[in-house]
């Protein structure tokens, strides 16, 4: 079982390794734009809630066993 740990675009991104320009910008755009950071961490917690909590870790679980 492997969790995703970002849903790139939805709660944020995923750089190559040694890509810090790419990352750069990213955090630059981040930066200029309060709404889409709210939104990109609201989704976060939302994902780590319904994916990663126990009580879905558990439900993960018993569905592989099943």
């Amino acid at each position: 079982m492997r969790a995703r740990l970002v849903a790139a675009g939805e709660c944020g991104a995923s750089f190559a390794s040694g890509d810090s320009a790419a990352l750069a910008d990213y955090l630059a755009m981040l930066a200029g734009d309060p709404a889409l950071r709210g939104q990109l961490g609201r989704n976060a917690r939302s994902f780590v809630e319904q994916e990663l909590s126990r009580k879905a870790r558990i439900a993960q679980w018993r569905a592989m066993l099943e």
